[in-house]
């Protein structure tokens, strides 16, 4: 019995949405033309995930805080877009303190669409 009686209390300290729903989330990219490259960056200016023109799905860390993407291609002028961070209404039923800070209760689109101009 004791067990079911802990539980709510270490999801609270321990975050069960960090634990149910990942710390990472996957963006399927839709860019035009599709030999563009994409690069996804934090807030602080640090590159997170790259995207080639072989795989479209790239992992990202979640987080509060939005994120660029700027993509680029050959013959066309490279183009950047903000992508935002929500919170996760299904992720606040399980939220503990500790999802906060690993970002757990956010969420970005699942996909995006880019279009890169000549």
């Amino acid at each position: 019995m004791r067990p079911i009686i802990l539980m709510p209390v270490v999801c609270f300290v321990a975050g069960c949405a960090s634990m149910v729903m990942g710390t990472t989330q996957k963006v399927t990219v839709h860019v035009v033309p599709e030999s563009a490259e994409c690069q996804f960056f934090n807030k602080s200016g640090d590159k997170v995930a790259s995207m080639d023109a072989q795989n479209k799905t790239v992992t990202i860390p979640k987080s509060s805080e939005d994120m660029t993407v700027t993509c680029h291609a050959k013959g066309y002028s490279a183009k950047t877009i903000k992508i935002a961070s929500k919170v996760n209404p299904g992720a606040l039923l399980i939220a503990g303190a500790g999802d906060i800070g690993t970002g757990a209760i956010y969420k970005f689109p699942d996909q995006i669409s880019i279009e890169l101009e000549k």
